[in-house]
């Protein structure tokens, strides 16, 4: 096996590992809205919205990394290794930034589409 092979190796697998994690669904305690206030409500669904963008900027960010190594003449695993560990991290938490209250159904102003609620 190539250098070249096994860098598309390791850059497949910390994508394909990233998928396969966002295949959960959202746990039972995140599908019921808690909020004593429609102001509390509104608050922690901004919240929620923030930190989904936030982390799939940050996801975003660590393909373009690791893009960025492949494309070199000499990537640096080390570097490819740690970002593809926190792509993996993040994706983990993806089924957790979609609760109920939180799509365009709901009045909310996003991107994610209502699939995304019908079927986590």
């Amino acid at each position: 096996m190539t250098k070249q092979s096994a860098f598309r190796l390791i850059l497949t697998a910390a994508a394909l590992g990233s998928l396969a994690a966002c295949g959960g669904g959202a746990s039972d305690e995140n599908t019921a809205e808690t909020g004593d206030s429609a102001a509390t409500a509104d608050t922690d669904t901004a919240g929620v919205i923030e930190e989904r963008q936030a982390n799939f900027e940050a996801i975003g960010d660590a393909f373009k990394a690791i893009r960025g190594q492949m494309e070199g003449g000499a990537p640096d695993l080390a570097i490819v290794e740690a970002q593809a560990t926190d792509i993996n991290t993040r994706a983990q938490k993806v089924a957790d930034h979609f609760p109920a209250g939180t799509s365009v159904d709901d009045g909310v102003k996003t991107e994610a589409l209502a699939a995304i609620w019908e079927k986590p």
